[in-house]
């Protein structure tokens, strides 16, 4: 029996845990919680009506899912050069 609930609520509340992931920079997390935001995603109706309001939802999220592999090889790049060490050797006399 499934405990998730696939409701507009909670697929905001599954992207919201993505943007907190990215933010932490805990990218199996953001890769974790996009996998659950696409199951409930899936589960949502993709076009809905309401009087004079429609509301066209993305069909998935692959744009989001590159975007946070795209930042995590930046931020892997990133913490590389702070490792690099420079040293040098000076002789005197």
């Amino acid at each position: 029996m499934a405990t998730t609930e696939t409701t507009v609520a909670s697929y905001k509340t599954a992207c919201a845990e993505v943007a907190d992931a990215i933010i932490a920079a805990d990218f199996k997390t953001a890769r974790t919680k996009i996998g659950v935001a696409e199951a409930i995603n899936a589960a949502l109706e993709v076009e809905a009506e309401g009087g004079e309001e429609k509301v066209r939802r993305r069909e998935t999220l692959d744009g989001l899912a590159r975007r946070i592999a795209e930042i995590e090889a930046a931020n892997s790049r990133a913490g590389d050069n702070r490792r690099l060490i420079t040293t040098q050797t000076r002789h005197t006399r």
